[in-house]
């Protein structure tokens, strides 16, 4: 049983108390880092403003970006656990492109884990078709959508064919979240989508399961970040 700790963010198994590394961190571990304070430093000079005028303007787009998602999770949660509707036009924009008819079964904020590979994310929604198959939906909220890199920036290594953008970073998320409930289930994935929320409707994005990336990067990852770090004996070391 692996258990979240949401104020801490992290994943641990209850049995073994061991910590297993979020989806979100393996992937992160494959994208170049956003260089914020260059960038801060390069926007502040075009608005005329400071590069911490400009770093707070960001954090807090950034936070209020976060509510906004928060809200929405919590809401499509609600109303798919207990039927409930806090806010009518935002559940029935979402009724137009789901129907929890439509399947045997519908867990929302769903753990899903690898205790090879010692990893574990939330999946917004599985959807179980029938005994065998299941769809993977994820709800993305951010101000923009990108199906491609402006400055041609790609992913790192074994995942360098693909270039760092929404679609792809999303792609992969979920086609993790499907590797691993497939796991533990030994369902087959039918179809993986994002629906996406531009702040008046849903628009659903299928995405292809990238299976072999995922067995490439799972072994990557295990081989190159998933070992624990042990500090040499320092009396000993030169």
């Amino acid at each position: 049983m692996i258990v979240f700790n949401e104020e801490n963010h992290t994943y641990q198994n209850f049995e073994t108390k061991e910590f297993y590394t979020s989806v979100s961190k393996v992937l992160s571990l494959y994208k170049e880092p956003f260089d914020k304070e260059f960038h801060a430093s390069r926007k502040a000079i075009k608005e005329g403003v400071t590069k911490d005028e400009m770093l707070a303007k960001w954090d807090k787009i950034n936070k209020e970006a976060c509510d906004k998602g928060h809200n929405v999770h919590q809401i499509v949660e609600n109303f798919i656990k207990e039927g409930t509707i806090e806010d009518v036009n935002l559940i029935n924009a979402f009724e137009k492109i789901f129907n929890k008819k439509d399947y045997k079964r519908v867990l929302s904020e769903e753990i899903v884990y690898s205790d090879k590979y010692k990893i574990a994310g939330t999946s917004d929604m599985i959807c179980d078709v029938n005994d065998d198959e299941f769809d993977i939906l994820d709800l993305k909220t951010n101000k923009k959508f990108l199906f491609h890199n402006n400055f041609s920036k790609y992913l790192k290594a074994p995942l360098n064919n693909l270039q760092q953008c929404h679609y792809n970073d999303y792609s992969l998320q979920l086609s993790l979240y499907a590797y691993l409930y497939s796991g533990l289930t030994n369902k087959r994935v039918r179809k993986i989508c994002i629906l996406y929320h531009d702040g008046e409707k849903f628009v659903s994005y299928a995405t292809p399961y990238m299976f072999w990336e995922i067995q490439v990067l799972l072994p990557h990852f295990l081989n190159n970040h998933g070992q624990p770090v042990i500090e040499p004996n320092k009396s000993n070391s030169k």
